[in-house]
């Protein structure tokens, strides 16, 4: 009993420590959410089994920049996580990855900086920004597996502290606003089927323990960018950047009807254009015979 209280008073800690600087302005949970830092989120860490994750992330959990950054501030939490060689920060003056240096030279080649403000990244575009680093990215879109497969990878991946999840998932299928988000994996509880969610958007909510059937569903809804249901990342270290793999997205329904849209406005313009030219003549004509 003794040795329970004491890892629960540890990983209150740690959770109250690593989660602390981002607390202030966070919003409310639904009831059917459990956040890390209440006395059932506790207990559900230390009753898992499946939380090795937990501790390695927790030291680097980062916040996003801005509203589309959370694919980057997974990104960066994961690969300091994984403490693999670093570049040198000039403000920091140590070797360190943050939401600047992960865009090295490879990844500016994928998605710049500019462009993920514009709209983040899809799944796809995380995994290949990834690979400019020395780590291997496993993709998995949510159309892609079973609920008993992805609790499987649960199961052993967040007990192995050698390799990390992120998910890509639509937020209101967990019972949070209606938006895409990117997040990585803490722990998974698997008597109570509940996953950790370490959400980079730190500032609106904390570590948040979701029913692994909700975040299953979460990830196999449509991204409108990619065309492609979202899904996970299973990230480890490599030797060298493998680079990204050049995959292209297949031709999403938004992107489609922009493409109908920009069509309709050239041949609406090419059209006015037409017609004022010839509404244009035909006052000439006229003012040229009646003169």
């Amino acid at each position: 009993m003794m040795t329970v209280r004491r890892t629960a008073f540890t990983l209150a800690a740690i959770t109250w420590f690593t989660a602390a600087p981002a607390h202030a302005q966070q919003s409310v949970l639904p009831a059917d959410l459990v956040a890390l830092d209440t006395p059932e989120g506790e207990a559900l860490l230390v009753e898992s089994a499946a939380r090795a994750d937990y501790f390695h992330l927790a030291g680097h959990h980062t916040t996003q920049e801005t509203p589309s950054a959370c694919g980057i501030a997974s990104a960066v939490t994961i690969l300091n996580a994984l403490k693999v060689p670093a570049p040198l920060d000039d403000k920091l003056g140590v070797k360190t990855y943050t939401h600047g240096d992960f865009f090295n030279t490879c990844a500016r080649t994928v998605f710049t900086p500019e462009s993920v403000a514009q709209g983040g990244t899809t799944l796809v575009q995380l995994a290949d920004l990834l690979r400019c680093h020395p780590v291997r990215v496993d993709v998995v879109h949510g159309e892609e597996t079973t609920l008993d497969d992805f609790r499987k990878r649960l199961a052993e991946n967040l007990a192995d502290p050698t390799n990390f999840i992120v998910v890509n998932y639509l937020r209101s299928e967990v019972g949070q606003e209606y938006t895409g988000h990117h997040s990585p994996l803490g722990a998974y509880n698997a008597a109570k089927d509940r996953v950790l969610v370490m959400d980079v958007a730190r500032y609106k909510y904390p570590p948040t323990w979701v029913r692994t059937e909700a975040l299953y569903k979460a990830i196999r809804t449509t991204d409108l960018v990619s065309g492609r249901s979202r899904g996970y990342l299973a990230v480890a270290a490599a030797e060298k950047p493998p680079g990204p793999s050049g995959e292209r997205s297949a031709r999403s329904p938004l992107r489609i009807l922009g493409g109908i849209v920009a069509a309709v406005f050239v041949v609406g313009f090419g059209l006015g254009a037409v017609v004022g030219a010839w509404r244009t003549r035909r006052k000439l004509r006229a003012y040229a015979s009646g003169s």
